[in-house]
């Protein structure tokens, strides 16, 4: 019985690229539907990745804190 996660499967992977091996490197994404959820649980539509990463940043910047405050 062989596993996925053989130290010799793995090597195989390694040798070809783990990127190429699971099909990350040419990989094309579409950017023209970007519809997600915001902080308040809405449908929102994002024009840009950068304008989902600012929102997503202070998100979880708050709840950092949030737990910070709870740790101590």
């Amino acid at each position: 019985m062989t596993t996925v996660f053989s130290a010799d499967n793995m090597a195989k992977v390694e040798a070809v690229g783990i990127e190429k091996k699971l099909k990350l490197a040419n990989a094309k994404f579409s950017l023209g539907n970007m519809n997600l959820f915001d902080p308040e649980h809405k449908i929102k539509k994002y024009d840009t990745v950068e304008q989902i990463m600012e929102e997503f940043f202070h998100l979880r910047l708050r709840y950092y804190q949030k737990r910070k405050v709870r740790q101590c």
